[in-house]
């Protein structure tokens, strides 16, 4: 990339992330909240390890939109009298389910052209999917029916998803460590925040203790996200003993 070609690629690319995050500011104020701390928490997560500033830009960037695709979710979503989300015959099940996918998707609408090789959409597109971290998908079909294929997802959403993941990086050129880092971090931010803060669907809130030691002991999570954990567990406290303010 040229750059001349860099400069408008950030220049565009800014300015579509921040009328993203205005848009989800007005459709949901926690969704926003959330979406902030995970991109701080990303960064702070990346500090113990050294990682090349182009991964920690990444989360950064991942962690502020990752949960945009809830801007599409319909009205219900969003009144006091939503469904749980625990519930297996939920519709809001089904929509958290599908977040990533309706996120990624308007991302891609808007910055496909300039997005070159940047492995962000890809968090964005996968942040949920805990399979991620053991390899990167190599078969496009098998591989995104896997991701998507317990959510009854229409052909046009499905398709979206395989275009996503395939386009915006060819499989051979995807450096899949970093992926899996990235992926592994972003889960241990998202679960930080998204378990200890008040959400309008969540009565019982886990202190900031408990969510720690339920990522230190569970097999799921990156060894490495882990680890930086364990060595900014402190601020984390902190700052989850302050609200999140």
């Amino acid at each position: 990339m040229s750059a001349e070609s860099a400069e408008k690629y950030g220049q565009v690319m800014t300015s579509v992330l921040h009328a993203s995050l205005e848009l989800l500011d007005k459709r949901d104020q926690y969704t926003f909240r959330h979406s902030r701390w995970v991109s701080d928490l990303c960064v702070l997560l990346c500090g113990p390890i050294q990682i090349e500033d182009s991964l920690r830009e990444e989360l950064r960037i991942a962690g502020s939109v990752h949960d945009l695709g809830k801007i599409a979710w319909p009205d219900f979503l969003f009144g006091p009298n939503r469904f749980p989300y625990n519930s297996a015959d939920s519709p809001t099940r089904y929509w958290l389910d599908l977040h990533p996918i309706l996120g990624a998707r308007i991302l891609w609408q808007y910055l496909g052209p300039y997005l070159d090789c940047s492995s962000w959409l890809l968090v964005v597109l996968l942040h949920h999917w805990k399979r991620a971290e053991q390899h990167y998908p190599q078969n496009p079909e098998n591989e995104v029916n896997s991701i998507f294929g317990r959510i009854p997802v229409d052909e046009k959403h499905l398709h979206d998803a395989l275009h996503i993941a395939y386009s915006v990086n060819d499989p051979s050129e995807v450096d899949g460590n970093r992926l899996r880092l990235q992926l592994g971090i972003i889960r241990v931010a998202d679960r930080l925040h998204a378990s200890t803060s008040a959400r309008p669907h969540q009565q019982i809130q886990k202190t900031i203790e408990d969510a720690i030691d339920e990522i230190k002991n569970d097999v799921q999570y990156h060894p490495n996200a882990k680890y930086c954990l364990a060595k900014v567990e402190s601020e984390v406290i902190f700052h989850a003993n302050r609200g999140w303010q």
